[in-house]
C-alpha cells in the first residue's frame, strides 16, 4: 500500500472507511507523540482482511545534534585522543591546512565571502568562531588551543536540532475489543532475530489510538553495530506514543534535515 498519499476522492472514501471502523474497533488512521523523545508518529491501516490490518507508520524526530548536558564529556573524549606530541603534531598541521584554505577562498574571486555574509547573523558568528579558532590553534600550537577548537565546534552541534523521519510497515492482529499486536514476521529480523511486539489499544473514552513500540533480539549475543551487541539495541523496552500533544522546549538555534528513512 501507499502511505500518506491520500487524493480528494480517496479521503472520502478513506472517511467512510473509519467510520466504519470505530463501529469495528479497527484503528484506521491516527497521530500519536512521544513528548520525552520529541517524537511524532502518523500512522494510516489497511482494510482487516482475514483477521489482519497492514500499518503504514511515519516518525518525525526533533533532538540535538548533541545533547547539552554531554559538552563536557564529548570535549574531554576528543582530546584524550590528542595527547601525545605525534597527535598534537598532526592537529596543528590539519588546522593550519584548515586556515590556508579558507585564507585562500575569503582571498579568491568574493564567491566565498559572499556565501557567509549570506548567512544568518547567529550562523555567521558560529561559522567565523570556528575560521578564528583553526587560525589559534596554526598560531599557537598548544593544547589549550585545540581545547578551544573542540569546544566551538562542539558548542555549535549543542546548539543544533536534527530533524529526522523514519517509515516501516507493522502487521496486526486483533486480540481483544481495544488492542491489536503485531504479528511476528518469519522474514524479518536479520542478524539480530528482531521479534516486533508492537501494539495499537485503543484509548477510552476518546477511542484514539496508543501505539506502543516494543522489539526484543532472539539473538542477542549478536554485533548489531560496531561494538553494540543486539541486547543493547532490541531490550524489550517500551516507547508508548499516545494522543495528544505539547510545547516542547528544545532551545534549538539552527536546524539540520537529516536523514529520512
Amino acid at each position: 500500500m501507499q502511505p500518506f498519499s491520500v487524493g480528494a476522492g480517496a479521503l472520502s472514501a478513506t472517511c467512510l472507511l473509519w467510520s466504519a471502523s470505530i463501529a469495528q474497533d479497527v484503528p484506521n488512521f491516527g497521530v500519536a507523540y512521544n513528548i520525552d523523545d520529541a517524537t511524532t508518529v502518523n500512522f494510516i491501516c489497511s482494510v482487516p482482511t482475514d483477521g489482519q490490518i497492514s500499518c503504514d507508520f511515519r516518525a518525525t524526530a526533533v533532538d540535538h545534534k548533541v545533547d547539552p548536558n554531554d559538552f563536557d564529556a564529548i570535549v574531554e573524549t576528543v582530546l584524550e585522543q590528542i595527547t601525545t606530541p605525534e597527535e598534537l603534531a598532526v592537529t596543528y598541521a590539519q588546522a593550519c591546512a584548515a586556515s590556508e584554505e579558507i585564507s585562500q577562498l575569503l582571498a579568491a574571486d568574493g564567491t566565498f565571502m559572499a556565501e557567509v555574509e549570506a548567512l544568518s547573523a547567529g550562523r555567521r558568528t558560529m561559522v567565523e568562531s570556528m575560521f578564528v579558532g583553526f587560525e589559534n590553534v596554526c598560531a599557537q600550537r598548544t593544547p589549550q588551543s585545540v581545547r578551544r577548537m573542540i569546544e566551538i565546534t562542539t558548542e555549535a552541534d549543542t546548539r543544533t536540532c536534527v530533524i529526522s523521519t523514519r517509515s516501516w510497515t507493522v502487521e496486526f492482529a486483533k486480540t481483544s475489543d481495544t488492542a491489536w499486536t503485531a504479528v511476528p514476521s518469519p522474514a524479518a529480523g536479520g542478524t539480530c532475530g528482531v521479534v516486533t511486539l508492537d501494539r495499537l489499544e485503543r484509548r477510552e473514552p476518546d477511542r484514539h489510538w496508543t501505539y506502543t513500540q516494543r522489539s526484543i533480539a532472539s539473538n542477542p549475543n549478536e554485533e548489531f553495530y560496531e561494538g553494540q551487541m543486539c541486547s543493547e539495541i532490541f531490550n524489550g523496552n517500551e516507547i508508548v506514543y499516545r494522543p495528544g500533544k505539547d510545547l516542547i522546549e528544545m532551545k534549538c538555534d539552527f536546524i539540520d534535515f537529516g536523514t529520512t528513512f
